[in-house]
């Protein structure tokens, strides 16, 4: 579904300009590909997981991937869900003629915890953006399970991002994270516009008149979001390189070196390797991905590196 005619992308759109934190499930049509919901960058799309994750924690019922948007990894993260009940109302005049309420579980169950941390991150960072929270929640999110194994897919095989995201919520991690990925409502606007959406369709979703033209048309690889997307072939591209803006909120003197996990057969490049800071602010690196003619990609690759997004291919 377009952003422009799908509601809870226009509320989100909306409650994020006015300051609001929104975090929306995933779905449970997975695990088949392209099954997610609530996709938009502007959200934290939350994937369900086991609670014992100790027992290789594996995302069973989640969206995975997305046909709307291939720039940006969705879901973004995964939370305790499968097998959490709750309960929803029948739709019924006369309770005599059975239950009212029904149960149900998986990823409408995780996506309420997020809600809860934000919350509790206000109060620690009143000044925080929802995309800085966010940012915040994903950089620092666990890629294994407690004993150390990487997170398991329902086939007890290793999940992959488009099922598991960043991982497993940290937040005693994520209250400090040290450096994040801000976004405001104009740079979705720009993205929106790079959609080649017209004028009319962003307006609707911005709820306010918007003229692309007044707006550089930044694309998923341009937006300034803590994961990379890449698409390289053979035949087509080589080489991609992303921009990203990292903003300051730990020790005001503090240096950041990039450690980088290449992804197989694909070279990562990251300028500057150390950023220094001496005040809280903002500063801008580079990553380039590159293959060569003798390289075999295959479909999807994944790498990660410290002081920079987690990428895939």
């Amino acid at each position: 579904m377009e952003y422009y005619v799908d509601p809870i992308a226009i509320i989100a759109f909306v409650a994020t300009q006015k300051g609001i934190f929104v975090s929306c499930a995933v779905g449970n049509s997975g695990p088949s590909k392209s099954s997610l919901s609530n996709g938009a960058p502007w959200v934290l799309t939350v994937g369900a997981s086991t609670i014992d994750r100790s027992i290789r924690a594996t995302a069973v019922r989640l969206g995975e991937g997305t046909e709307l948007d291939g720039d940006v990894l969705k879901p973004d993260i995964i939370r305790p869900g499968v097998n959490v009940l709750a309960a929803w109302p029948f739709d019924i005049e006369d309770a005599s003629q059975g239950p009212t309420f029904n149960i149900i579980s998986g990823t409408s169950m995780s996506a309420p915890h997020f809600s809860g941390v934000a919350a509790l991150f206000k109060s620690a960072h009143p000044d925080w953006s929802p995309a800085m929270i966010q940012s915040a929640l994903l950089t620092t999110a666990d890629r294994v399970d407690h004993q150390g194994k990487n997170i398991a897919d329902q086939n007890l095989n290793r999940a992959n991002l488009f099922a598991t995201g960043a991982g497993h919520v940290n937040p005693s991690k994520a209250i400090d994270p040290g450096l994040v990925y801000d976004l405001s409502p104009e740079n979705n606007i720009s993205y929106l516009c790079a959609k080649n959406y017209s004028d009319d369709n962003v307006s609707v979703i911005a709820h306010k008149t918007t003229r692309c033209a007044d707006y550089q048309k930044d694309g998923g690889s341009d937006l300034n979001y803590p994961s990379i997307t890449g698409h390289l072939n053979l035949s087509v591209r080589l080489v991609q390189k992303y921009k990203r803006t990292v903003t300051n909120v730990g020790e005001a003197s503090s240096n950041y070196k990039v450690e980088v996990d290449e992804p197989r057969g694909v070279s990562v490049v990251v300028e500057p390797q150390i950023l220094q800071f001496s005040r809280v602010n903002e500063k801008d690196y580079f990553v380039t991905l590159s293959i060569n003619s003798s390289t075999k990609v295959g479909p999807m690759r994944r790498g990660s590196c410290v002081g920079c997004p987690t990428s895939t291919l």
